[in-house]
């Protein structure tokens, strides 16, 4: 008896290829009758005409399958069991990120491509206060959805049980975060994305920072150390200084109480809110003395 089956290609350390089924694929015999799993070896048994749809050289290998397909927040992050590699589509969001000297790409079950302009450390937030770290994510503008390769947080260490439609992820049994299924895919709950430090600068008037630095004295002593040429020159401006008025200020002083020496002649009383919150007898309020 002879059946004819579809051959999936694997790579160990690039995951599917794809698909070596063609009119060329060799027919596969049993003699139980019965089908087992075709060892790694058939790949040698395939013509040449297959083998080399199937090189691979230097690109790169995801399980990926029409992610195109759907608009998403740019910051969204999916987990998915078939990449083989973290992707990302923004570069703001990589902590460190080198541009990728070779052209390498990155092929998809759909025989599809795109090009890996970058790679680098991603470091996500999760909403319970936690952080993790994606090391050697590619960057490839192209794609529509962050992606997080399950097989390489389980490499990492990191443990992913699903209960229902919710993905609970933890690492040395410490919880770390969870996500939901939505649209098939499961979404990662992530609270921020912390993205890469942009360089900025704080321009200050060099006449304010003379008059810091020379204690807060008044802007008539910053003028003659001017004209006497002890400090750079610069424009006189007349903008108070948050500092000195907050010095100025005073605080009234309290009025004055006369004590008493009789039992009861003086009272301090306090009135409490409970917000919102009423006690067994549905009360709002409380009184101290």
């Amino acid at each position: 008896m002879s059946y004819n089956t579809n051959i999936s290609i694997f790579d160990r350390s690039n995951g599917v290829i794809g698909n070596g089924l063609n009119e060329s694929t060799p027919q596969i015999k049993f003699e139980s009758g019965l089908p087992f799993m075709i060892p790694f070896a058939i790949k040698t048994e395939m013509s040449a005409e297959t083998n080399q749809n199937i090189q691979i050289e230097n690109d790169m290998c995801a399980m990926v399958t029409e992610v195109n397909t759907f608009e998403n927040n740019s910051k969204d992050w999916w987990y998915d069991t078939g990449a083989t590699t973290h992707i990302c589509i923004d570069k703001n969001m990589f902590c460190t990120y080198q541009k990728c000297n070779d052209e390498e790409r990155l092929l998809m079950s759909n025989t599809s491509s795109s090009i890996i302009e970058g790679c680098g450390e991603v470091k996500l937030a999760l909403t319970f206060g936690q952080e993790i770290i994606l090391k050697n994510v590619k960057y490839v503008p192209d794609m529509r959805k962050n992606l997080i390769s399950g097989s390489l947080l389980s490499k990492a260490g990191f443990v992913v049980t699903f209960e229902s439609d919710k993905l609970v992820l933890k690492k040395n049994d410490i919880f770390l975060g969870k996500g939901f299924v939505e649209d098939g895919l499961v979404k990662m709950c992530i609270k921020t994305v912390l993205f890469a430090d942009e360089p900025n600068a704080y321009l200050v008037e060099p006449f304010k920072v003379w008059h810091e630095r020379l204690g807060h004295v008044n802007y008539k002593s910053v003028q003659r150390l001017i004209n006497l040429n002890l400090i750079p020159k610069c424009k006189l401006s007349k903008e108070k200084c948050e500092v000195c008025v907050q010095a100025k200020l005073t605080k009234t002083p309290f009025p004055h109480v006369e004590r008493t020496t009789e039992p009861l002649g003086l009272i301090h009383t306090d009135l409490c809110d409970l917000k919102f919150v009423q006690t067994r007898n549905g009360k709002k309020y409380f009184v101290t003395f």
